[in-house]
């Protein structure tokens, strides 16, 4: 007898769990289905971009050579406004904000403009382009419910489809970055973006397609593992060797192989730069009082995983954005000075990979 009792007790709560987590969801869904309109960042949001000012500042030559030296402009968008900052070449659109929190001196705030991710032309600036941290997590929830079936949806909880704003840091200087490729290399970066015109005629669903890839990522993946020089090169030819043979198999066209190669440098290098930022901050910039980095890369283990295993997964580009930065570190680790040969025209990842063979 007292062990149903002590069944139907916990049955009770659990029963009672589950309703408040509905509720709970179905609250913070209902909430984040209105704009997110506010006239001004919230505190968290200035302190983040003083943060990303100052690891840009103090450590974003060793990201990238003259990284820390351009004055790139940051936009930070929610569902009615810009806001940009580090910018001093403005349109009349643009509306000067006083900060009554007094945490930045100026920014400016204008409405939203085809606002994207990603980089944007002021004219005389390019500047990086990103949602706010909570516009990231609103859509980041809506998307994770609205592709789970009935029910299950209602129990997702908030908490697990959110990014913290250490990631966050990184994730603008992922978009700061493509600013600056766009800066000191204007030519390749709108040749870069311009390749998706020929993505609808890529084979991202071959099913030999993607075991193909599957292979290159397992390949790239024992690569960055390796602490053997030797062994490292070694999986690097058969990677490259791997590759030529996956494009003669699948017929690619000159076009379509620029598409890779041209998305690796444009996507993968952002995504170099925004995990090397992480990895410089976590040991350089130990004194912030706003943002808390983690040791071991907690954020990107599965996109290593996925490099390991599935980077051939159906039907997305991102794998241009996981084998780019995957290369980007093999030749850090074989310690090569690479990083201003690579914003050549006509130079690209795996070719500085074939020359070190």
């Amino acid at each position: 007898m007292q062990v149903k009792k002590i069944l139907l007790a916990i049955l009770i709560i659990i029963i009672l769990g589950l309703f408040y987590l509905i509720i709970s969801n179905e609250i913070i869904a209902r909430k984040l289905d209105k704009p997110l309109d506010s006239v001004d960042l919230n505190i968290d949001d200035k302190n983040e971009i003083l943060e990303v000012m100052r690891v840009k500042s103090k450590i974003g030559n060793e990201i990238w050579p003259k990284f820390g030296d351009i004055d790139i402009p940051i936009i930070l968008f929610n569902d009615r406004f810009e806001f940009i900052f580090n910018s001093s070449n403005f349109e009349t659109s643009w509306k000067l904000i006083e900060d009554n929190d007094k945490i930045i001196d100026k920014y400016y705030r204008r409405d939203v403009i085809n606002s994207k991710a990603f980089a944007v032309n002021l004219g005389e600036q390019w500047a990086g382009s990103i949602g706010t941290l909570d516009r990231m997590n609103k859509e980041y929830f809506l998307g994770v419910r609205s592709q789970l079936p009935p029910v299950i949806n209602k129990l997702f909880p908030y908490q697990f489809a959110t990014l913290p704003r250490d990631l966050h840091v990184a994730l603008i200087l992922h978009e700061v970055f493509h600013a600056y490729q766009a800066t000191v290399a204007t030519d390749k970066f709108i040749s870069a973006e311009s390749v998706y015109k020929v993505e609808k005629l890529y084979p991202y669903n071959d099913k030999e397609f993607i075991d193909n890839w599957n292979k290159e990522g397992e390949i790239l993946s024992k690569a960055l593992n390796s602490k053997n020089e030797i062994e490292i090169k070694e999986y690097i030819a058969e990677f490259l060797q791997f590759r030529n043979q996956r494009r003669k198999n699948h017929g690619l066209s000159k076009d379509l192989i620029d598409f890779e190669r041209k998305l690796e440098w444009l996507e993968g290098l952002a995504k170099y730069a925004e995990i090397k930022s992480y990895e410089l901050a976590k040991d350089k910039m130990k004194n912030s009082s706003n943002i808390k980095y983690q040791e071991g890369l907690p954020h990107w283990r599965m996109e290593f995983q996925r490099i390991k295993s599935r980077l051939g997964e159906k039907g997305s580009d991102y794998r241009f954005y996981l084998s780019g930065m995957a290369q980007a570190r093999l030749l850090d680790i074989l310690g090569l000075d690479w990083k201003n040969k690579v914003m050549k025209d006509g130079v690209f990842l795996e070719d500085l990979l074939e020359d070190c063979m």
